[in-house]
């Protein structure tokens, strides 16, 4: 009968934690745009039982950089695990908060339910080499009402002939820094006296 009810537990477990791929995902759209400069639209997904509203975009390798603003041009969309439905998209209040030379960190209203995707275009410094990119990023969204989230580490690249993909190196779940509130503190501290007494009152 344990054993049943052990089982029983564990598959609800399995069925109540998504699988990676349903949390978040995260796409470059389109061509690069090239000028003295370049730039580059991308894509994120909320997870279909998260939301987040905040982004922090790093470069990952060294042969780029950012050219200020790093972040612009902020949308959200509807749209599933295949992309974002450019079709039905509206303005958004995000906007870039902080940059340096390869990174930076971009917030705004919550992304998650129907509108589930933010579309976003990073600009870099220089040209790619021959009109191709190999461009390591590391990509982190969180909500910052429990400061739980997710972050995917991706090579990037378009070649000299147009095609474009990307390689995932890592990913997973960002997870809360609980801090004890002061009040958890003192009764952890009365508790420890407590026991303390008793053993001393035993023997």
């Amino acid at each position: 009968m344990k054993r049943s009810i052990l089982i029983a537990v564990v598959a609800v477990l399995l069925l109540a934690v998504p699988a990676l791929a349903d949390m978040m995902d995260l796409q470059a759209v389109g061509d690069p745009e090239l000028g003295n400069s370049w730039s580059q639209k991308f894509g994120i997904r909320a997870g279909d039982w998260d939301t987040f509203n905040q982004m922090t975009f790093e470069i990952t390798n060294t042969n780029y950089a950012f050219e200020s603003p790093a972040l612009s041009a902020f949308f959200k969309l509807t749209g599933d695990s295949n992309g974002p439905d450019i079709k039905d998209q509206t303005s958004t209040a995000w906007s870039l908060a902080s940059e340096t030379g390869t990174k930076a960190v971009a917030s705004g209203t919550a992304i998650g339910g129907k509108y589930n995707w933010l579309q976003f275009t990073a600009k870099f410094d220089g040209d790619p080499p021959d009109n191709h990119y190999k461009l390591g990023l590391k990509i982190t969204v969180v909500d910052t009402t429990d400061g739980s989230g997710w972050y995917t580490v991706r090579q990037f690249w378009q070649d000299s002939t147009g095609v474009y993909g990307y390689t995932i190196s890592e990913e997973g779940k960002v997870v809360p820094t609980v801090i004890p509130a002061p009040a958890a503190l003192l009764l952890g501290m009365l508790g420890l006296g407590l026991v303390g007494w008793v053993k001393r009152r035993i023997a």
